[in-house]
């Protein structure tokens, strides 16, 4: 009877250890931080490929960008035409009746009566031609030379101090140096009694204009 109790006592001793055992072996914990982590990983990386595929399809959705209207361009503004400017002087105004009627191929005596024509002359004008010898009124010194035919105009009344020339040259390259010979013997006081305000003269081509007159503004 001993031995039965004895080997019973044995058996719950070691049925007892057993497990005791078993409730100190404890399963491992498990990484749970590490799990998570290859979850987030997993996740957060996307492929390149469908980064960029995501990327066209954005860049395909966005509206296109219109294009910057430019104002349109004004058409450029004409420059204001300003009126031809007249001449002032009655000297000034002769003038440019002879270079248009030269200009035309009018002779000595066409353009001289062109001349007297002119609005700005108050008097009645006569006419002569003058040749190489003849008295020039107006000049003083040596006598005039150099010209093949001209025309001299001024008033009826001798007391008005004016008188014009249109002389014709044989050459026209000569019309310099025979302007500079009337101006050096031309006199705007050959009248005693009064006295011209202005000298004007030109040329066109072979043919010269010179005239001694008042201002007449």
């Amino acid at each position: 009877m001993k031995k039965v109790l004895a080997l019973i006592l044995a058996l719950v001793l070691v049925l007892s250890f057993a497990s005791c055992k078993k409730d100190d072996v404890k399963e491992p914990e498990k990484d749970e931080t590490k799990v998570e982590d290859t979850i987030k990983d997993e996740e957060t990386e996307v492929p390149e490929e469908t980064e960029k595929e995501e990327e066209k399809k954005e860049e395909t959705q966005k509206p296109a960008e219109k294009p910057e209207e430019k104002p349109a361009e004004k058409p450029a503004e004409k420059p204001e035409e300003k009126p031809a400017e007249q001449p002032k002087t009655l000297g000034t105004a002769l003038l440019a009746d002879f270079k248009a009627a030269a200009k035309a191929g009018k002779s000595t005596e066409e353009i001289v009566n062109v001349l007297c024509q002119n609005s700005k002359i108050e008097f009645s004008a006569v006419t002569n031609p003058v040749a190489v010898g003849d008295y020039l009124p107006g000049f003083d010194g040596e006598e005039i030379k150099g010209f093949k035919s001209g025309v001299a105009f001024m008033p009826m009344i001798g007391s008005i101090p004016f008188v014009g020339y249109v002389f014709e040259l044989e050459n026209a390259g000569d019309t310099a140096s025979f302007i500079q010979t009337l101006k050096s013997q031309a006199n705007l006081r050959w009248l005693v009694c009064a006295e011209a305000e202005e000298m004007v003269y030109g040329a066109e081509g072979n043919k010269v204009f010179f005239v001694m007159c008042p201002k007449g503004e």
